[in-house]
């Protein structure tokens, strides 16, 4: 299936804007500057079942560094893994490692391997790739919320002092 399937939202709505808290995608208009800035760097277009495209013309390289700013390549990733799952499934880990310095004049190719679809449990492994070599790679895992039905898992807090009675 695609993931514009998986997550039940317009390819317009998927390649412009990332879902906030609560899987609501924000309308264009609502965003100040600065985060429509933060949206734009890590947007990405799908060019094919689970592949993913971040364009050279939004890739950021800072002053004196040898490639493409490590935190956006890192957002772009979680991103890719995000669009193949269905919404409900929330990031429960993220495990990424740096292999080659990212080309900032050049896209970005992201390829996910859907490695486990299951119930509770979704688990993706992403590629980020340049000329055909891999920069990032990451295996992140999905977790669908649960009800406890009354099991608790850790004792109430006890009472205390509060800071200013110490």
């Amino acid at each position: 299936s695609s993931s514009s399937e998986a997550r039940g939202s317009s390819e317009e709505e998927r390649s412009v804007r990332l879902p906030i808290a609560g899987g609501a995608v924000p309308e264009a208009d609502s965003l100040d500057p600065e985060e429509a800035i933060l949206q734009r760097s890590i947007q990405l277009e799908e060019v094919d079942s689970d592949v993913f495209l971040a364009s050279a013309d939004d890739l950021f390289r800072p002053l004196g560094a040898r490639g493409v700013f490590g935190g956006q390549t890192i957002c772009q990733t979680l991103h890719a893994a995000i669009l193949s799952v269905p919404s409900a499934f929330a990031v429960h880990s993220f495990h990424g490692y740096f292999l080659l310095a990212g080309d900032a004049k050049r896209n970005i190719i992201f390829h996910v391997q859907r490695v486990r679809d299951g119930g509770s449990f979704a688990t993706r492994s992403v590629e980020a790739k340049q000329r055909g070599k891999i920069i990032f790679m990451a295996t992140v895992q999905f977790h669908r919320p649960e009800p406890s039905k009354g099991l608790d898992v850790a004792a109430d807090m006890p009472a205390v002092i509060g800071p200013d009675g110490l």
